[in-house]
């Protein structure tokens, strides 16, 4: 299992902290 964590900084909104998108892959990473 591979898991991807990508900060998104410029989708900050008002009075938000900051956004992190995490995805995860059930497949194998060779």
């Amino acid at each position: 299992m591979g898991r991807f964590c990508i900060e998104a900084g410029h989708l900050l909104r008002e009075g938000g902290g900051p956004i992190q998108f995490c995805f995860f892959n059930s497949t194998q990473d060779v």
